[in-house]
């Protein structure tokens, strides 16, 4: 198992256990906007899983298929009521531990992508000491929150035995079709054989942090860090980046950027969620090393 899986199972453990309360965690203190859901049947006939999703999104990624489909193409959407999402919530905990696998629930070395993106959150201020017992980063001599930057150096190589596993391995929503000639170009440059592969990353409107996240460790573990680290380094930096880029947005914009860098943010409703090429110069400033993003040629 790697060092993340068993960092990871570390915390799960003793927050399962109650050493990490809610408290601990912060979450207690959180005001968030009240988001509503909706329910769908994903359109693939061969699939047909149940779709939930924030309904101001505009598209959602089937967990059963990987597919995207667009709100509008789903006709049998409709509100979830709080009490439906609840036992939602419970059910797919339930499956965590046993039941029918989805592609979220697949474990590989020990943890699944929905275990990862439950315990993001927890990573972003929790550690490990040395007897595997979870603790506040800061009770252990470190910062208060995870410094991302420590991760700048790390590269993500997945085994081709793992390729073809649901919700880890190489993405099925379309991109390998879609990259295709980007990819045999760089299949040619070194000496026609496959160096990269588009893996899963899940579309939520969180894509480009679990996508780095998946850059460097292979899982997408550090998507809240990434998030938190890059707010702060925005906020910090607003007077610098504002002078740079200020052909393409003004003074008046920058807070409404920082405030979309959060873990926690919700755009207004009908407006989807996601980030700006601002905040990957941010995310690559936080790292300390590039990002490259591929297109279709």
């Amino acid at each position: 198992m790697s060092v993340q899986s068993n960092l990871a199972q570390a915390i799960l453990s003793s927050w399962l256990s109650g050493a990490t309360g809610a408290s601990g965690t912060g979450f207690s203190s959180l005001k968030k906007k009240k988001v509503k859901y909706s329910r769908a049947t994903c359109p693939d006939l061969q699939c047909g899983a149940i779709l939930y999703f924030p309904t101001h999104e505009l598209s959602v990624e089937c967990s059963g298929c990987g597919q995207r489909h667009s709100i509008i193409s789903l006709s049998d959407r409709q509100e979830v009521k709080e009490e439906e999402h609840f036992q939602r919530s419970l059910s797919e905990m339930k499956l965590l531990y046993g039941g029918k696998k989805t592609p979220e629930l697949v474990k590989v070395k020990g943890i699944s992508n929905y275990q990862c993106k439950l315990l993001s959150s927890l990573l972003t201020t929790y550690g490990k000491d040395k007897n595997d017992k979870a603790r506040l980063l800061k009770d252990l001599g470190l910062d208060e929150v995870f410094d991302c930057s420590k991760l700048g150096g790390r590269v993500f190589a997945i085994e081709p035995n793992l390729l073809d596993t649901a919700g880890y391995g190489q993405d099925k929503s379309g991109s390998l079709k879609y990259l295709s000639d980007t990819l045999d170009q760089l299949a040619k440059a070194n000496g026609n054989k496959r160096c990269l592969v588009p893996v899963h990353a899940d579309g939520d409107g969180l894509c480009l942090v679990h996508a780095v996240s998946r850059c460097l460790v292979g899982r997408e573990l550090f998507w809240h860090a990434l998030r938190v680290n890059m707010q702060t380094h925005l906020k910090t930096h607003g007077d610098k980046y504002i002078s740079m880029l200020k052909d393409f947005l003004s003074e008046e914009e920058w807070p409404e950027i920082v405030e979309e860098a959060g873990p926690d943010y919700q755009p207004p409703d009908g407006q989807p969620l996601g980030l700006r090429t601002v905040h990957i110069f941010a995310l690559a400033n936080v790292l300390h090393r590039p990002i490259i993003l591929l297109d279709n040629l």
